[in-house]
């Protein structure tokens, strides 16, 4: 699992996708967060099919988040000629964000997860690499909160979760209030505790849980 391997796209013709097309279609949504595009082929072509495919016309913002150099290059190539799709080679957070080794050991000792199918020792090496990647070129940090400033907005209207394996947690916490809410890989550390949280936040009503379809995933929708 190396940062700049360019990963087959899974939120592609499938339920999640489906789901997510209904969403970004029939909603007027201006503001549109989606962490971890890879190179594009995936979810990023999903919601700009949605979108395109809309029966209104509304002013659109697709906001993609990429901190692999070599996928943030491919995404931005593929979709140069979209205007409303900005590309950013950044993390969706700071580095001293990321949780720490002694959490990830917990969570993997003491939580059955998706993530038992791999070695701790194996779990740990992503950890290390996601960090060292960052650092060794240099990425930009801190992405979500940037973009809201310079956007001059408090919430997004949707947003999809599917970044690094260890950072969903603290990318929910930048992103509560936002109209919808998708989280891929809630069987995984990736959206355990974010799935977990936004089940239980009132503000929030679920619209679809599937733990079955790979590692499963789940949408909210804020109450109006």
């Amino acid at each position: 699992m190396t940062n700049n391997n360019i990963i087959p796209p899974e939120i592609y013709n499938d339920e999640f996708s489906e789901d997510i097309i209904k969403i970004v279609k029939n909603n007027d949504l201006n503001h549109i967060l989606e962490i971890g595009s890879s190179n594009g082929e995936g979810s990023t072509t999903v919601i700009i099919t949605a979108i395109l495919n809309r029966s209104f016309f509304s002013e659109v913002n697709l906001l993609c988040l990429e901190a692999s150099i070599e996928r943030f290059e491919a995404l931005k190539k593929r979709f140069q000629d979209f205007s409303f799709v900005k590309c950013y080679n950044s993390s969706s957070i700071k580095l001293e964000e990321f949780p720490s080794e002694e959490k990830i050991k917990n969570f993997y000792n003491n939580i059955k997860s998706n993530l038992n199918k791999f070695s701790e020792q194996t779990i740990m090496s992503w950890l290390h690499e996601d960090k060292n990647y960052l650092i060794k070129n240099n990425i930009k940090t801190n992405s979500i909160e940037d973009l809201k400033e310079n956007l001059k907005i408090q919430n997004f209207d949707f947003v999809l979760i599917d970044g690094s394996e260890f950072t969903g947690e603290i990318e929910l916490s930048k992103v509560i209030g936002s109209k919808f809410i998708a989280l891929d890989d809630i069987e995984t550390y990736k959206n355990y505790f974010s799935h977990k949280t936004l089940m239980k936040n009132k503000d929030y009503s679920v619209l679809k849980i599937n733990t079955k379809l790979r590692n499963g995933y789940s949408i909210f929708r804020l109450n109006e």
